[in-house]
Formats: structure tokens, sequence, C-alpha cells
């Protein structure tokens, strides 16, 4: 075989491997909020949370009212937390021209 297309199915091959690899990964993190809340009442119980053993641990972390239960907002804030970064804003000047 010429070595031109020895290279493209090598490099073919490759890329199907690691895509593939990549594409089930990111498919197995998405836990959606009314996947853990089975009985659909707004809010995941300790009982409901052991289908996702991580919150589970952190059930209490999570629970940042005490009630519990975790709300759709605690478990958004429990869920990012850590995982975005700050964005700076800047805070124009009084009397300033707004930016177009």
């Amino acid at each position: 075989m010429d070595l031109k297309v020895t290279s493209l199915v090598l490099l073919g091959a490759l890329f199907a491997v690691a895509t593939s690899g990549c594409a089930s990964y990111s498919e197995e993190k998405v836990v959606m909020f009314e996947d853990i809340d089975a009985n659909a009442d707004g809010c995941i119980s300790k009982s409901e949370a052991v289908t996702r053993p991580t919150l589970s641990d952190n059930f209490s972390t999570a629970d940042t009212d005490k009630s519990g239960t975790v709300c759709v907002d605690e478990y958004t804030t429990w869920h990012n937390k850590g995982r975005m970064e700050k964005e700076e804003v800047e805070t124009p000047e009084v009397g300033a021209a707004p930016v177009k």
C-alpha cells in the first residue's frame, strides 16, 4: 500500500476510536434533575438521591436550606459548584455612553 493511503487509514481509525470514546463518556455524564426526581414533585429526597451516588454522599451539602430535600436551585448550585469560572463584569462609570 502507498504510504499516504496507509497514513490516512491509520489516522481515520484513530479518529474513530477517539470520538467514539468521548461521545460515550459525555453521554454517561448527563444526568438531568428530572431523571433523579422519580416522583416528579420538584424535589429530590434522600431515597431518590440514592440513584446518583455523588449526590447521595453529599446530600447534606446540596440541601442548603436543610429541608430534607434538594430543590432545583440547590441541585443546580451543587452540581455546578467549582465548574464555572467567575466572569469579571465591568461596571460602567456613571454618565458613560453605552457601548455599541
